[in-house]
């Protein structure tokens, strides 16, 4: 029930169009009562075989029962010939049908708005939140079940969304008007045909149960499809490497077959019920017929009464039909929801504290004071991290791969949160400011290089909320020694670089994300190995570009290259997640400790080149 509930709150914004698809919903009933009752007035009252002999002007004379009651009633004074009153009957159904037609068109589409837009919101506000996570719940997710979750989940609902809002509220108006219909013309007909639809209630809440099941797998498989694919088209230039285009086209049939297997069980579960209710219906329809049959040859039931009965009493097991398939498709959203909010529910591990303030500048130093970080319980990463970078200052961190070196550039800008311990700017812990001042300090360009597939002015540009200037743009890419090689592009700015930048080289990528660091002029600077993965040529100019990118900024260096570092105002040197050499790179060589080591190795290695 509270999934109903939180599903429904996302329709409650457009309730007046939903209160206009109701009000249609009701005008389509009277239609039913109108045409029904229009034949049997014909029937009884008008088609008789006086009437077509003589033909001569008729009253309108309403006689028959009502409620078990016999009636006359005189509602027009006019009088017309039998064709007459079959031409009024003719143009009256048309206008009932004209009527109705505009009444369904208009409760179909209202209801199918709300749903959508409603759907709209869900999926805004999931994907608002995923937004908000943690990096840490990106660590522990697959991308592709993230993605799943966006568009198969939120899918589900989509479809369950139009369906709750319209059938379940359609179909019972449905049958409840064409019972009471049925019981004004025979209440003994009717309570003895309607008495055998509750059989239809255990088989659909039977297969309901199996559908929700069914669901959940089917999502999960849907997710593992995603995964399988978003890894096999980010990674296509290492399948084609390795030549793995058939393993891979079959990792994706394997997942795609197990999709299929839960699908078709859907549908299966979905037919059964359908044919067990309609099934069911047609047995009540078929003792209506007989018991109204008797009826009429007994002379207990008009031949317009049973007719009327009959058209009312049919129109029943086609709505009981479409409620066991809405039964199916809300145990299929309830599937699919609880998956959605299992998401929306889940806090973020970085968030700002009720009383956070805006960091509005930073004069002093920033400070690590006994920082200790664990990804998980059982595997410390770092111990007791402590030091401090002042104002303007350069400090280099290197060590062994796997040391902790990128765990403590990714807490300065608090992707992460120190199992214990506090970082301070200006000594007030970082916690105390909101996360987006605290990041608007910041520039961070890391080893892989994250553009999007866009112009390069838009990935320059990119983080700013107003427009930048061509101008403010193009100096920015002088500075990262990016200007040149954008110029010789056919579009020069406007150029789209494809997905991740396919189309540049590593060291052109390299040098427009150091653009988009100097456009957005932090006074602090994270640089992760921002050159380890280039060549010599590569690595000269976007260490020269770096070198203009650090003039008069705080700037952290997780150095990969030490030659790149050797200037540096402090070099920290880490192994097993603990500080083992602090000092300036002449000190360190001179203390022959392990910074020493790793220097003559990356020597002895670019010498054998």
């Amino acid at each position: 029930m509270n999934q109903y509930l939180r599903i429904l709150k996302f329709a409650k914004p457009y309730w007046k169009r939903i209160l206009l698809a109701v009000i249609c919903m009701f005008i389509l009933q009277f239609c039913t009562i109108g045409s029904i009752g229009g034949i049997v007035v014909f029937m009884d009252n008008i088609l008789s075989a006086d009437n077509i002999s003589s033909n001569v002007p008729i009253p309108l004379t309403l006689k028959g029962e009502l409620f078990g009651h016999k009636i006359a009633i005189t509602p027009l004074t006019a009088e017309f010939t039998v064709f007459a009153w079959l031409r009024l009957l003719v143009l009256f159904i048309i206008f009932i049908y004209i009527l109705k037609g505009f009444a369904y068109f208009a409760q179909s589409y209202l209801i199918t708005y709300a749903g959508l837009r409603g759907t709209l919101d869900l999926r805004n506000k999931l994907y608002r939140h995923i937004q908000h996570m943690s990096l840490s719940f990106f660590t522990r997710q697959k991308s592709g079940a993230i993605m799943s979750r966006i568009a198969n989940d939120v899918g589900e609902v989509k479809k369950s969304m139009t369906v709750l809002f319209g059938d379940v509220m359609r179909e019972p108006l449905n049958i409840l008007t064409r019972i009471i219909m049925a019981f004004a013309l025979s209440p003994k007909l009717t309570i003895a045909s309607v008495l055998i639809f509750p059989l239809v209630i255990y088989p659909i809440a039977k297969f309901g149960k199996k559908m929700r099941k069914v669901t959940s797998i089917t999502l999960r498989r849907r997710a593992s499809v995603f995964s399988v694919m978003q890894e096999s088209l980010s990674s296509m230039r290492i399948i084609k490497a390795f030549s793995m285009e058939h393993y891979e086209s079959e990792r994706f049939n394997k997942e795609n077959e197990g999709v299929f297997k839960t699908e078709i069980k859907r549908t299966r579960i979905q037919a059964v019920t359908s044919s067990v209710a309609e099934f069911v219906g047609m047995l009540g329809i078929a003792l209506a017929v007989w018991l109204g049959g008797v009826s009429v040859i007994r002379g207990d039931l008009t031949i317009g009464c049973f007719i009327g009965f009959a058209v009312a009493i049919g129109g029943i097991p086609g709505s009981v039909k479409k409620l066991s398939k809405v039964n199916n498709t809300i145990q299929s959203m309830l599937a699919a929801s609880s998956r959605v909010f299992k998401v929306m529910d889940s806090p973020s591990e970085i968030v700002d504290l009720p009383n956070a303030r805006a960091l509005d500048t930073f004069k002093n130093k920033i400070e690590f004071q006994n920082i200790s970080f664990a990804y998980d319980k059982d595997v410390i990463v770092l111990k007791n991290i402590s030091f401090d970078i002042k104002h303007g200052e350069v400090v280099a961190i290197v060590g062994p791969s796997g040391s902790g070196k990128t765990t403590i550039a990714n807490l300065i800008p608090r992707l992460y949160d120190p199992t214990s311990g506090e970082i301070t700017i200006d000594e007030t812990d970082i916690k105390e400011f909101s996360l987006y001042s605290l990041r608007r300090q910041m520039g961070i360009v890391t080893q892989e290089t994250v553009l999007f597939n866009d112009t390069v002015k838009q990935n320059i540009s990119y983080g700013h909320q107003k427009k930048v200037s061509q101008e403010k743009i193009e100096h920015a890419a002088k500075a990262a020694l990016a200007h040149e090689f954008i110029m010789k592009m056919p579009e020069r700015y406007d150029a789209v670089i494809g997905d991740r930048g396919v189309k540049l080289s590593g060291g052109e990528a390299q040098r427009i994300a150091i653009a988009r660091a100097i456009l957005k002029n932090p006074p602090i600077l994270i640089l992760d190995e921002a050159t380890s993965a280039l060549d010599t040529e590569s690595e000269y100019l976007v260490q020269k570009a770096i070198d203009n990118l650090v003039t008069h900024r705080t700037t952290f260096v997780i150095a990969h290259r030490l030659s790149t570092i050797m200037h540096a105002d402090k070099i920290i040197v880490v192994e097993d997640g603990k500080i083992i050499e602090t000092g300036r790179h002449e000190e360190l060589i001179k203390k022959g400790g392990l910074y020493k080591k790793l220097y003559d190795l990356q020597f002895r290695m670019d010498a054998e080149k």
